[in-house]
């Protein structure tokens, strides 16, 4: 029987759990990253969001810490930013709009949409909204304040759009019961709109009718199912709220909004009417730099900034707890008011 060679060494087998658990705890800070971002949506607890915040950090310096000199860092980095950039080029393409992602920062399309889900987008050429007509340019729309009384009493401050000192519609109100996520607190009754009343002068509304004037229009709240992504043009940014309603003036579409958990209507709380402007069918979308696209009405090519695309597009899918990453990236910590409770219908 040969012998054993001195240069030969038996082979050992190490104890398997400790090897598994050494394995397992390389992935614990990324777990733990993962865990504390949901319990941070599901409690909007500071402590959670301080926890994720050094958990995140702890896995930046890792990662870092890892990489062998800072060519190397600054090539991962270069990587990952033209990954990104082409799959938002290629986002922008097949779901023809110039933002395909967002993230939901407030609380005003609660209970179907909650702060801190990632939505994604899609181009918003037809939106499912009551329409009417009104004879004159809405971009001339002016804002006037407003007092809503009760019992010789203010309790409502709003804005009503006017044209050449004419109401553009009549506002009618109810009362919403406003239901804490408490379920221990009672709710609270509060003024809310229920509809409004257009003086509708379209074709098909006169035929209706058998008149030759302007009839009488309402449009009540909850009738879209579309939730539309526009530019504010303010300070607010991009704003997710459900369309309620489209006015055709003598200067084109104009969209009327309002977020579910909110008491009025986007242009009773200060915004203006929004342009029905998309991108039209998106070619090429650089970000900062421009949109190459094709104008939907007459097929030519046209060269557009973001802010002569008013509407980016209507919400095709949400994705919860994700866009809790953004929120702590950019210290958006504290919950903004109306998260606490969410709006009923109004009666």
């Amino acid at each position: 029987m040969p012998s054993k060679k001195p240069s030969e060494k038996p082979i050992r087998y190490g104890p398997i759990v400790p090897r598994a658990l050494k394995n397992w705890a390389h992935y614990l800070p990324a777990a733990g990253l993962v865990l504390t971002v949901v319990l941070f949506g599901l409690t909007q607890s500071v402590l959670f969001a301080l926890a994720a915040l050094a958990l995140l950090a702890y896995l930046l310096y890792a990662e870092f810490k890892a990489t062998k000199n800072v060519k190397d860092l600054a090539k991962e980095i270069t990587t990952s930013i033209a990954v990104a950039l082409g799959a938002w080029i290629a986002l922008s393409l097949i779901l023809n709009t110039t933002s395909p992602i967002n993230i939901i920062t407030s609380c005003s399309m609660l209970p179907d949409f909650e702060r801190g889900d990632l939505i994604i987008l899609q181009g918003a050429g037809t939106i499912q909204a009551p329409e009417a007509s009104v004879p004159y340019a809405l971009a001339n729309a002016t804002y006037v304040p407003a007092a809503i009384s009760s019992g010789g009493k203010t309790i409502l401050q709003i804005y009503q759009p006017m044209v050449k000192g004419q109401a553009i519609f009549q506002p009618q109100f109810g009362i919403c019961q406003r239901q804490p996520l408490d379920k221990t607190k009672a709710p609270a009754g509060l003024i809310c709109l229920k509809a409004i009343q257009v003086n509708d002068t379209s074709a098909e509304r006169s035929n209706e009718t058998n008149t030759t004037g302007p009839s009488p229009k309402t449009m009540s709240i909850l009738q879209s199912p579309d939730v539309v992504v526009y530019d504010s043009q303010t300070p607010a940014g991009l704003i997710i709220h459900r369309a309620f309603g489209i006015l055709n003036g003598t200067d084109g579409a104009y969209i009327m909004t309002k977020g579910d958990n909110n008491i009025m209507l986007d242009v009773q709380s200060g915004f203006r009417f929004i342009p029905h402007q998309t991108a039209g069918r998106v070619l090429l979308n650089l970000p900062m730099l421009g949109v190459l696209s094709l104008n939907d009405r007459n097929s030519q090519l046209q060269w557009l900034s973001e802010n002569q695309i008013p509407v980016k597009g209507k919400v095709l899918l949400r994705i919860p707890y994700i866009g809790y990453i953004k929120l702590l990236l950019f210290l958006q910590i504290q919950a903004p008011a109306g998260c606490d409770s969410t709006l009923g219908k109004p009666v």
